[in-house]
């Protein structure tokens, strides 16, 4: 399957949402196409998820989607100015029901399922999520990388 155009397809389901919110947004993908073998549905699920939240969690400013090779694996990268997550919260985030940002936070609806789920998805199509965040207010990177098989 081609991963760049199931990015591309991704991203064109998400775009109203980031014009409504009137968020800058920018995109660094290959022109040419990467064929990788993978499940559909679930590469699909964990990208869906992590362009929803970086939408969900930022109110100005600006998402960033990059793919690109790595030594053995892609990177997509999802980075967004919105509104960070605290450096010793980041690996609880993976756990079911967890959610950072109860108190003082204008994002009430979450479930706290979406990356513990995400990631359960991401390893079962060998792929692993990770969270880069400098802290609160400071915007956040979710990485999903996966195998170039």
């Amino acid at each position: 399957v081609d991963i760049v155009l199931l990015i591309e397809e991704m991203i064109e389901m998400v775009e109203p949402l980031i014009y409504e919110k009137n968020l800058e947004f920018t995109k660094t993908l290959p022109s040419n196409p990467i064929f990788i073998e993978t499940d559909i549905n679930h590469f699909k699920q964990v990208v869906i998820n992590l362009l929803s939240n970086a939408i969900k969690y930022t109110n100005n400013g600006n998402i960033t989607v990059t793919l690109k090779k790595e030594a053995n694996n892609y990177l997509l990268s999802i980075k967004d100015t919105g509104i960070g997550i605290e450096v010793e919260k980041q690996e609880a985030l993976f756990s079911e029901f967890y959610q950072a940002h109860t108190e003082n936070s204008s994002i009430k609806h979450s479930t706290g399922l979406g990356l513990a789920l995400s990631q359960k998805v991401a390893q079962l199509i060998h792929g692993h999520i990770s969270l880069n965040s400098e802290g609160l207010g400071q915007g956040c990177e979710a990485q999903f990388r996966f195998a170039s098989l």
